[in-house]
């Protein structure tokens, strides 16, 4: 499997959490149906899988590769994305805070959790349009050499970072959070 083959692979799972997510959001606004603890797995999930596996192999890996091909560290695509990241972490902690302060919110904090929530919702799917359109493709101008490098970088990143806190397999946290909460 080719480094864009995988990063879009992620990319689909990411997808699916974040429609599981919305729907999550909808029970939370309407205050029916949903486990409150939910958030923080959910938080685990972006943290963990979204930030610390998916965005370091592309800053520390994909990135700086692209740099050395000729893409600029300041310019579009990679300012943008590198300013996406840094956005949506802001908003992902914005959520673990939230999460860590209880399960009793006041309506104020409902109403706020919630517009945290949609706005990481439409953000991230932005983001992964951004990077679909505009990342993966500058990929195809990478040597196969590079690409190869890139790959197996990405198959070692992986193993390296394979579970969290005693979360086996973050891919599996994704899915049954996709399942519980698909629409």
């Amino acid at each position: 499997m080719q480094a864009a083959e995988m990063l879009a692979d992620e990319h689909r799972l990411i997808g699916r959490v974040m429609s599981a997510f919305a729907h999550y959001v909808d029970q939370l606004e309407k205050d029916v149906d949903f486990d409150p603890t939910d958030l923080g797995e959910f938080v685990v999930f972006f943290q963990e899988f979204v930030e610390f596996r998916h965005q370091d192999k592309e800053e520390t890996i994909l990135i700086p590769e692209l740099v050395r091909a000729g893409f600029s560290w300041d310019e579009r695509p990679i300012s943008e994305i590198r300013r996406d990241h840094e956005h949506e972490r802001y908003l992902v902690r914005e959520l673990r805070y939230a999460a860590a302060s209880g399960t009793t919110w006041s309506k104020e904090q409902r109403r706020h959790v919630v517009a945290i929530a949609r706005e990481l919702v439409a953000f991230l799917r932005a983001h992964i349009d951004k990077e679909e359109l505009l990342l993966l493709p500058a990929m195809d101008r990478l040597s196969s050499a590079v690409s190869e490098r890139i790959r197996s970088d990405f198959e070692r990143f992986d193993r390296i970072h394979p579970a969290v806190d005693g979360i086996v397999d973050l891919e599996t946290l994704g899915n049954r959070l996709a399942e519980r909460y698909a629409a």
